[in-house]
């Protein structure tokens, strides 16, 4: 019995095609029938059945095989790259450990920008260490109410010297260099008998008895020559001052002392507030055919009767 003509014409093409590049095995048997490496899900081409492998068979019984070789040239099958080899996947590019972005390194973490570290030591704060409404050293405090300050309890020891130069002057006295004292200081001098002053400005800061001192000149050794002077202190009563008695030669410091009849002397003392205070002399001598007038060129003031002037300044 023959085969049929269509299927006859279908055989003859099956083993004359060409052959594609990826389809498997580019060999045809054309002994069997068969074409191999195509995938071929139908089974065939006349109607077989299709079992699990792909192939199947026809109505005369020629097997067509339609497993799937799994090789092909040149193509690069997507189903066969793995994803974990996949250089956008490298887990070591994962931005999330970008060293850039590392919490470690946040500027706002600095440690240079720590306020826990600013050196302003708010117990250094200036404003509260100069304070002088709590200077202990103030003479109107007093803490244990005694009516003397603070600063007066005991009082520290007071000396201090008060030049010409810085006194009231009024004439007739007037005040000029002097040529023998060291350093030229300012001295003051009357050539008119009663006449003239020199007042000293003191400023006392703690209440107490104080005794003060004259620098001044004595040009001869004669009798009767100027060699004094009234003193008074805060405008009060006038004391005679000769310091001619006391053996000032040329410039001394002499104590001013209250003097009387042929030199004697009684202590003069003053009893001062804290506060400001005026020392006073007023010439009292003519000078005379010699032109030798009486010379001052400053005061000490002390609290210490036996305080040494020559300590402050020696002529």
């Amino acid at each position: 019995r023959g085969l049929p003509l269509g299927v006859l014409a279908a055989l003859v093409m099956a083993c004359s095609g060409p052959v594609i590049e990826g389809s498997g095995d580019a060999e045809s048997d054309t002994a069997g029938g068969e074409t191999e490496g195509t995938d071929d899900t139908s089974g065939s081409t006349n109607g077989g059945s299709s079992g699990p492998t792909g192939s199947g068979s026809d109505s005369d019984g020629t097997t067509t095989e339609g497993t799937t070789a799994g090789t092909t040239d040149g193509v690069t099958d997507p189903t066969t790259t793995d994803p974990t080899t996949d250089p956008t996947m490298d887990p070591t590019t994962d931005p999330s450990t970008d060293p850039s972005t590392d919490p470690t390194t946040d500027p706002t973490t600095d440690p240079t920008t720590d306020p826990t570290t600013d050196t302003t030591d708010p117990t250094t704060d200036p404003t509260t260490t100069t304070d002088p409404t709590t200077d202990t050293t103030d003479a109107t405090s007093d803490s244990d109410s005694d009516s003397t300050g603070d600063m007066c309890n005991p009082p520290p020891p007071f000396a201090e010297i008060y030049w010409v130069a810085d006194a009231d002057v009024v004439a007739p006295m007037v005040a000029e260099a002097s040529q023998l004292l060291p350093g030229n200081p300012i001295a003051a001098h009357s050539d008119v008998e009663g006449e003239g002053t020199v007042t000293f400005h003191v400023d006392i800061a703690c209440q107490g008895t104080y005794y003060a001192w004259g620098l001044a000149f004595d040009g001869t050794d004669i009798t009767g020559n100027p060699d004094s002077y009234w003193v008074s202190f805060d405008g009060g009563q006038e004391i005679l001052w000769s310091y001619g008695c006391g053996g000032v030669d040329q410039w001394g410091w002499d104590k001013v002392d209250i003097t009387g009849q042929n030199c004697s002397e009684s202590a003069f003392t003053m009893n001062l507030d804290p506060g400001p205070h005026t020392i006073r002399l007023r010439n009292r001598e003519d000078p005379g055919f010699m032109q030798a007038p009486a010379y001052v060129a400053a005061i000490v003031v002390s609290d210490d009767g036996n305080f040494n002037p020559n300590s402050l300044y020696a002529p």
